[in-house]
């Protein structure tokens, strides 16, 4: 991110991939600011069989306001994110407001080695979704993510560093929250949601910290490996996946554990991760035993590898899949996605051009998948 000092005689200045940064002429208070778009137009087919178009969308898919800095001493920092899509803009869920404020955080760092923080962001879950979206190989996220991640919650998040500029550096992510999610509003709290991920560099750290991004664009010339383990326990959750998903009738104890690599080596990146939830007695009915709602016990799977090219061209392959677990079988289907994309880097990860194509198949217990075919284009634009 830029900083520079404003005074009468030097105004903002910006950059594409660090966006733009002021700094107090007293240097009390600092304002950096970015912006993400994606425009996205997908279809699909009603079966392998049928090619003609079944479902069309055309929408804007993000838009994202950032905001970051410091208040007072550089050790105490700030970030705020704002998500102003249409899809955003209003509440899916009952007790949760509209879906435009993500993060709103504020930090401390003590030292080096730990930093605390206080606020509404990303749980430190699964890898793929800790991921920004601006820093995507494939125009979304996986199979895997879609139905296990722990998405964003308000609390405390610490992260430490066991050894700050070591050749195999160690680094340990731990969040205490509320367990609802993201806009809770709802008064009542039930129990509370418990987080610890494990980040191990046995090679030494990524280049411009790009663990957390898909893809090789920073070209290592030596093999790099993050290796991460994370587990989840969400106290009396009132959702049907914790932090997500519609209401629950009565209060379930949800554990997920998730594990995942990612491997950067000379424009080559392989990543695969595995996913495990489970909930005792995961059905809950109404008052009436006609409605029900149920956490999704079950496993997932995500692989993927990618090549980028010199020439900013990049090709991608995906195979991810979701398995529900025992109690719910007979109510949702196994699904698995087949996924190849295609990339156009124009600016660095901030400005691209992104299209894939996916055999999305499912089935239920007893049966053969069927597929479908699905389509996506997509253009970002971001500072």
């Amino acid at each position: 991110m830029i900083t520079v000092k404003l005074t009468a005689q030097n105004d903002p200045q910006f950059s594409f991939d660090k966006g733009v940064g002021i700094v107090a002429p007293d240097s009390s208070l600092s304002l950096h600011f970015q912006f993400n778009m994606q425009n996205r137009v997908e279809l699909k087919t009603p079966s392998t069989e049928n090619w003609t178009v079944d479902e069309f969308s055309a929408k804007i898919r993000r838009f994202r306001l950032k905001f970051s800095g410091f208040v007072l001493n550089p050790r105490l920092t700030y970030k705020i994110q704002l998500a102003m899509a249409p899809g955003n803009i209003s509440s899916v869920t009952q007790g949760q407001a509209p879906r435009v404020m993500y993060d709103a955080m504020i930090y401390y760092q003590f030292n080096n080695r730990f930093s605390l923080g206080f606020g509404q962001t990303a749980l430190p879950g699964n890898r793929d979704r800790i991921n920004s979206s601006t820093s995507l190989q494939l125009v979304d996220r996986s199979l895997l993510n879609s139905t296990f991640n722990l998405d964003l919650d308000f609390g405390l998040q610490g992260k430490y560093k066991f050894n700050p500029g070591g050749q195999r550096p160690l680094v340990f992510h731990g969040a205490i929250t509320t367990g609802e999610g993201k806009n809770w509003v709802v008064v009542e709290q039930a129990g509370f949601s418990y987080t610890g991920r494990l980040d191990w560099y046995p090679f030494g750290s990524f280049l411009k910290s790009s663990a957390y991004k898909e893809g090789d664009l920073e070209w290592h010339t030596s093999p790099r490996l993050m290796a991460g383990l994370s587990y989840n326990y969400n106290d009396r959750a009132q959702r049907a996946g914790g932090q997500r998903g519609g209401l629950l009738y009565a209060n379930r104890n949800i554990s997920t554990i998730y594990g995942d690599v990612i491997f950067k080596y000379r424009g080559w990146s392989i990543q695969g991760a595995f996913t495990t939830r489970d909930s005792e007695d995961p059905i809950t009915f109404d008052p009436s035993g006609e409605q029900i709602s149920y956490v999704y016990n079950g496993s997932g799977y995500s692989t993927q590898m990618s090549k980028y090219f010199r020439s900013d061209w990049e090709l991608v392959g995906r195979l991810a899949g979701v398995r529900p677990g025992d109690g719910i079988q007979d109510l949702t289907p196994e699904k698995r996605d087949w996924t190849i994309g295609l990339n156009r880097y124009i600016s660095g990860r901030a400005i691209k051009l992104q299209a894939d194509a996916t055999l999305h198949e499912s089935r239920t217990r007893g049966t053969d998948f069927t597929g479908r075919f699905g389509f996506r284009l997509q253009a970002q634009v971001g500072f």
